[in-house]
């Protein structure tokens, strides 16, 4: 393999990572009651600047300078929460599902 191959494995293989720690968050959000929402985000906050060897303020720093992107495939109302789940099976989507409320 050659020394190009092995970075882009090397790159591949932290973006999965990171991916895999996104899809987990996600999952532990789904039923979180309320009372314990803060505490949810604040862990999820620790693990994702843990993963992206960042701290909390350099987070920040990038999300309000415009450098941390979200790729949004769409976005339901949280009353059509089973068709944005539908729409997840069926689409293999390629970037996040959003509920609003």
């Amino acid at each position: 393999m050659t020394r190009a191959e092995e970075g882009l494995r090397a790159e591949l293989e932290e973006r999965l990572r990171f991916e895999a720690l996104l899809a987990d968050l996600s999952a532990r959000f789904v039923h979180v009651p309320a009372d314990q929402v803060d505490r949810m985000i604040e862990e999820a906050q620790r693990r994702i600047v843990q993963a992206l060897g960042l701290d909390r303020s350099t987070l920040l720093q990038r999300a309000e300078a415009g450098r941390l992107k979200v790729h949004l495939s769409a976005t339901f109302p949280l009353a059509e929460a089973a068709r944005a789940h539908e729409a997840m099976e069926r689409d293999h989507t390629h970037g996040k599902i959003v509920l609003t409320m």
